[in-house]
């Protein structure tokens, strides 16, 4: 066999071989796994989204709870009067849009918005305590009443972050995310 032969039949073997391929197949196969990638981008962007939406529920109510926790008494009056910065106006305002998100991000039964209704509820009392600390008329027994109504709101607010940041694990869990 000559080399002129031989690369004629090899030649001749892969024209028979490129005509078995399908090559309209081809296009649809990578157009398939095309469209396989793109699910899976669109499915981890849908994750991400969520995850983004359910830490922005958790950040706006700790910055509630900071807000509440460190405002003086000076902005407590201003806000009682709507005057000042609206530090704290905006965390209300803040946390509750994030307590109306949350009904749609988080399953019912993991009692979430509750746990936010119970902290803006024993917001009132520290609200309360520090606009009436300096109250001059008030007697004594009123005053050490509200002060040990203030001590337990703080002592509630700090149990409710507990709780939500214990409910919220699951879905703040980044490794969840990227499953």
């Amino acid at each position: 066999m000559t080399a002129d032969t031989a690369i004629t039949e090899l030649l001749s073997a892969y024209k028979v071989l490129i005509g078995k391929l399908d090559l309209a197949s081809l296009p649809s196969g990578v157009i398939a796994l095309f469209s396989i990638q793109q699910y899976r981008v669109s499915k981890l962007n849908l994750r991400l989204g969520l995850y983004s939406k359910r830490y922005a529920v958790f950040e706006h109510f700790l910055v509630f709870t900071k807000v509440l926790c460190e405002s003086s008494w000076q902005e407590w009056v201003d806000h009682e009067h709507d005057q000042g910065s609206g530090k704290i106006r905006d965390a209300y305002s803040k946390v509750m849009t994030a307590r109306e998100e949350a009904e749609f991000l988080f399953d019912p039964n993991d009692e979430i918005t509750q746990i936010i209704d119970k902290a803006r509820s024993e917001s009132l009392h520290v609200g309360l305590w520090m606009r009436n600390s300096n109250n001059l008329t008030m007697a004594e027994d009123q005053k050490q009443v509200l002060s040990d109504r203030y001590k337990e709101a703080l002592v509630n607010i700090d149990h409710a972050k507990l709780a939500l940041r214990g409910k919220l694990e699951r879905y703040l869990s980044f490794r969840y995310v990227l499953l």
